[in-house]
């Protein structure tokens, strides 16, 4: 009887984008649609491809600078591709955008590079059903104390109350503008909802866990997206004797259990080793605060400070951009009046006097006449008239909705600091987190006054803009009726006061205005005295309006968000180190074969709910040797308060008796899928059940494994089950290289379980779809 599986698509890449080899840049598929990334070869490493099944290219990513991407990998929802970068930074990239969503700093060392990228997700409790919340039902005879009932458990509820859901969404930055990173993050709608994507109720028991290896054999640790929990350098025992340097090679998670797996291999291609090292990831479980709340709002809160920062850009730059054209075309008649024997010098005193009398000095009107022209007053109209507005609407739009909702972030963490009064434990404290409101409150005064000056700047600067235009037709024109009417339409009132309080210096320059670094450095100083910021705030512009001596760094806006910024990391600092002190490696296991290894595949298998505290570890390997037999050892963890102390290591090996194995994976927690070719005969996907009671292993000793049970061929389909891949023939040409197994999913459509294989020549891709209930049906 043979089987075969259904192909679900296949794609043969051009030549020229032939993929990275396995393990450095992909190709990787996404799991929940038909989309597959990888570094293509020729590309040098400077570009990221995503395509579809069907041969559909659809987007394309690079970094400005020629930086080269290493290590790539899906999120465990495909919602976002983590990219490796060479300068140090691992970029999360969505699905709608090519730009990067979040940056996470891995290393800030020039000859380290991120070798391995790897995603899983983690449960932080056991079950979805809750006990009831309060006596009710009791009362009613309905439920007996302490009895499990489908209804929502209120609390809880409460607590993962979203607030901010109803408040309208954050708007979109202008796409010119910006710098930075982050300058095209926050500009469309898609990218806007990849950022801060709403915390949903069914997956408030999820943690994301981020974990990339670099090239001096440290890890970092990344929860719910760029939450950083910190970097911790793995060191082998002593006992083990391994002396060489080691990379991170292959990561394994299972989401109920907070011990990873991580396997490490030695840089020399000639060591025939790798070692087994379990993470406990303790903060998981025992968290005071529901981990899921925390990470989701800390990272809102980068998010939210993120977009302030770029908020702030913008308003500057358009602000500067109503004061520069003005600064050039005023330069040349304040230098004309400076240098004049007799009259005003000052360019203010001087139109003042126009508007009052009718009498226009001759320097201002030669000014007006040859400098500033129609032409002139049309692009200063224009520069002043469209900044101005811009300014209003990105206040208006941006900086105060953003400061709102930042607000509220802030105010459910100030909840959480006041329930648990333990900052050592939860990583801040209550003042912490009313010092950043009172920041908030600083920026609200501010963005509010900005936004009163900058309506009306703009209504004086259209009755001023009328009147020098006015000025310019009467010293060119010979026909004064029109005129006539004109000046008595002009509003003089407001053009003295745009004269006398905007033309030489905006009153927004206190907020908007850059000041040099001491200054800056004297506002911190001064703020961090104790003193309410925002009261200080308010007699620092009380001694400024009265034209006292004031800390001139303080009311400026971008003081304000660098120290929002600044303050917010120590925070973000101290609940990485809470939860970095319960990360913890485990015992350690060197695992040997008497060759170099070609594959590695790593599982935890689901514990079993009588004894808890075992973790079993099953990690399956190839050796060039002899390509015809595969090696399986299984570990087991024994765990106290949270910590693995203990690990017991058996093996097995198999001897497949000819032909190669090209790949293997675990499918699950009893099938591992082994992708076996022989010479003149097409591929099959063998089905090996490695925790049979038919295979036989025995304890670990130092060295490489005994050698494996001889099994010939016929013996091998009696303990496999082998399975034909549809459109694959002998003399098809594709020979597969290297396998990936993706779960089923119903997140965007039901997927099922897809078998993913590169050809050997790393240009063509096909995937399979394997059934549900793993019972194929025969090949008709």
């Amino acid at each position: 009887m043979s089987s075969s599986l259904l192909l679900l698509g296949r794609n043969k890449f051009p030549a020229q984008f032939s993929a990275a080899e396995l393990g450095s840049g992909g190709p990787t598929c996404s799991p929940t649609i038909d989309l597959v990334a990888f570094i293509p070869e020729a590309s040098n490493g400077e570009w990221v491809y995503v395509w579809r099944t069907n041969g559909q290219l659809v987007h394309k990513t690079n970094l400005r600078y020629h930086q080269q991407a290493h290590a790539i990998c899906w999120k465990p929802d495909g919602q976002f591709l983590a990219i490796g970068w060479d300068d140090g930074f691992v970029r999360l990239v969505g699905l709608e955008n090519s730009k990067a969503a979040h940056q996470i700093m891995i290393t800030d060392e020039d000859d380290v590079l991120i070798s391995h990228i790897s995603w899983a997700k983690n449960h932080t409790r056991k079950s979805t059903k809750y006990k009831t919340w309060s006596g009710a039902g009791l009362l009613s005879g309905d439920l007996k104390p302490g009895q499990i009932t489908n209804k929502p458990d209120l609390p809880r509820a409460l607590t993962f109350l979203e607030v901010d859901t109803a408040l309208p969404k954050i708007s979109p930055l202008p796409m010119d503008g910006g710098s930075g990173e982050d300058m095209f993050v926050f500009t469309t709608k898609s990218s806007l909802d990849f950022v801060f994507p709403p915390l949903k109720q069914e997956q408030d028991d999820i943690v994301d866990v981020l974990i990339s290896g670099t090239t001096d054999g440290k890890i970092h640790l990344t929860v719910y997206d760029s939450f950083v929990v910190g970097t911790f350098d793995y060191h082998p025992p002593e006992s083990l004797g391994i002396s060489c340097p080691l990379n991170l090679s292959h990561h394994a998670f299972q989401p109920e259990v907070p011990t990873h797996a991580l396997v490490f291999k030695p840089t020399s291609p000639d060591e025939n080793f790798v070692v087994l090292a379990p993470l406990d990831l303790h903060f998981i479980t025992s968290s005071p605060i529901d981990l899921s709340l925390l990470a989701a709002k800390t990272t809102t809160l980068q998010n939210l400070i993120r977009y302030l920062k770029q908020t702030q850009i913008h308003i500057f730059q358009r602000w500067q951009s109503t004061r520069d054209l003005p600064n050039r075309f005023l330069r040349p008649v304040r230098e004309d009046l400076d240098s004049a024997k007799s009259g005003p010098k000052d360019i203010v005193a001087s139109l003042y006097h126009s508007v009052l009398t009718g009498h226009m000095f001759p320097v201002v009107r030669e000014w007006l006449v040859d400098i500033v022209a129609e032409r002139g007053h049309k692009r200063w109209n224009k520069a002043v008239t469209e900044g101005l507005v811009a300014v209003r609407g990105l206040v208006h739009e941006n900086l105060l909705p953003v400061l709102d909702r930042t607000a509220i972030v802030l105010s459910r963490l100030l909840g959480l600091a006041r329930f648990h009064d333990d900052p050592e434990k939860i990583g801040f404290s209550e003042a912490q987190i009313c010092q950043l409101l009172e920041i908030i409150s600083c920026l609200s005064l501010a963005g509010n006054k900005i936004l009163l000056i900058v309506m009306e700047e703009i209504e004086m600067f259209a009755a001023f803009s009328s009147w020098m235009r006015f000025e310019i037709d009467k010293q060119t024109s010979s026909s004064s009726d029109d005129l006539l009417e004109k000046e008595a339409q002009m509003d003089h009132a407001r053009i003295l006061a745009y004269i006398q309080k905007y033309l030489a210096a905006s009153p927004m320059s206190v907020f908007l205005e850059q000041a040099p670094r001491p200054d800056y450095d004297l506002a911190r100083a001064t703020a961090l005295q104790g003193q309410d910021l925002l009261d200080l705030l308010d007699a620092t512009l009380q001694q400024r309006e009265a034209g006292g001596s004031y800390v001139e760094g303080l009311p400026h806006v971008k003081f304000l968000v660098e120290f929002l910024s600044d303050q917010a990391n120590v925070v973000f600092k101290n609940i990485a180190q809470a939860g970095k002190r319960m990360v913890r490696f485990g015992p350690s296991t060197k695992i040997e074969l008497d060759g170099p290894i070609s594959r590695i595949d790593v599982k935890i298998v689901t514990p079993s709910s009588k004894d808890a505290t075992r973790t079993s570890i099953f990690s399956a390997f190839i050796s060039e040797r002899r390509p015809d037999e595969i090696y399986i050892f299984s570990t087991f963890l024994s765990s106290e308060n949270g910590f693995a102390v203990s690990a017991t290591t058996t093996s097995t090996g198999i001897s497949l008796g000819g032909g190669r194995v090209m790949d293997l994976k675990f499918l699950d927690d009893k099938t591992l899928l082994l992708v076996w070719s022989q010479e003149s005969e097409p591929p099959l996907l063998l089905h090996l059940p490695y925790r049979s009671e038919e295979l036989t292993y025995v304890p670990q000793t130092p060295g490489p494994p005994p050698l494996p049970h001889n099994l010939i061929p016929s013996q091998v389909l009696g303990v496999f089950e082998g399975v034909r891949f549809t459109g694959l023939a002998a003399n098809d040409g594709f020979i597969p290289y290297s396998m990936e197994i993706r779960e089923s999913c119903e997140s965007r459509g039901k997927v099922p379980t897809r078998i993913c294989l590169l050809g050997k020549d790393r240009l063509e891709y096909r995937v399979y779809a394997l059934p549900e209930n793993q019972r194929l049906e025969d090949d008709a």
